[in-house]
């Protein structure tokens, strides 16, 4: 008893020192360290996926019970419902487990498509669970196991397998600045290895040439202002709608500058408590009202 409330007392006192961007990275570190969670096929209950079945953590609570409510990221697909994108392209830049690209899936309907990247094989593996239970959706979304950075080759990618606990959506490449502390402790989460890397400029000769984004959706751990630097030429030539994470000051700086070169406008979206941050990134020609 008089442990647990040293500890308290250390937490409280943690707290009040490190900053709340640092003090959340450090807490993740115990949460990936649980025991494994068990998943199973899930209904989700409101959105545009109701009705539709996502395999999921059973445990309650957490990012995959607000998919299973329909809220996970609903800001996003409300703002989308504001621009006609019917039979529009849209990349979806870090898809995770599938969740976003099966919205915009719905959104864009029949005509539409989604180009999904998604480097962690283990993210990819039950993204692929989840569109074959979802085969109409499925049939507009094309993934590719390909990291977008600022510069086509290879980098050193961190990955977790564990889906279930959340810890394989922490994943990225090494060049990122993230929220979360770098520290050792934090980096013997993840396995590294060599990812394959393609910047949106060079994305033509890998998907196609008559292949243009009509939005793109950016969240990628702190790589974002890579993914920007990469497809300078495009965002000029073709003035997608951006919807992205910003996950430090640092990037935000960057894609600000880039985004600001580009004759973007830029609307918060959503600020979440340990600093990071969703913006859109809007022509200035073609701004929503």
């Amino acid at each position: 008893m008089q442990e647990s409330m040293s500890d308290n007392r250390l937490k409280k006192i943690a707290r009040g020192f490190i900053p709340p961007f640092i003090y959340s990275g450090l807490a993740r570190i115990k949460v990936y360290k649980k025991k494994k969670a068990q998943s199973g096929w899930l209904t989700v209950k409101n959105g545009l996926l109701q009705g539709r079945q996502l395999f999921l953590s059973t445990v309650k609570g957490g990012w995959q019970e607000s998919m299973v409510e329909g809220s996970y990221d609903q800001f996003i697909f409300e703002y989308l419902q504001k621009v006609d994108i019917k039979g529009a392209v849209i990349f979806d830049v870090g898809s995770h487990i599938g969740f976003h690209a099966l919205n915009f899936a719905s959104l864009v309907g029949d005509k539409g498509s989604v180009y999904a990247f998604e480097p962690n094989r283990f993210n990819r593996e039950r993204m692929s669970i989840i569109l074959e239970r979802n085969p109409d959706l499925a049939k507009r979304i094309r993934m590719f196991e390909v990291a977008l950075s600022d510069k086509s080759g290879y980098e050193d990618f961190y990955f977790c397998k564990d889906v279930d606990g959340g810890a394989s959506s922490g994943s990225f490449i090494a060049k990122a600045h993230t929220y979360y502390p770098k520290s050792q402790q934090y980096l013997e989460l993840f396995e590294k290895s060599p990812v394959e890397t393609v910047a949106l400029d060079d994305i033509a000769s890998y998907i196609g040439t008559d292949i243009v984004p009509y939005v793109m959706k950016i969240d990628v751990e702190g790589a974002e202002s890579s993914v920007l630097q990469g497809g300078v030429e495009l965002l000029k030539k073709h003035r997608p709608l951006i919807i992205m994470e910003v996950h430090s000051i640092y990037n935000m700086l960057k894609t600000y500058d880039i985004l600001q070169s580009a004759h973007y406008k830029i609307v918060l979206l959503k600020e979440e408590l340990d600093g990071r941050c969703f913006i859109a990134a809007e022509s200035h020609t073609e701004a929503l009202p």
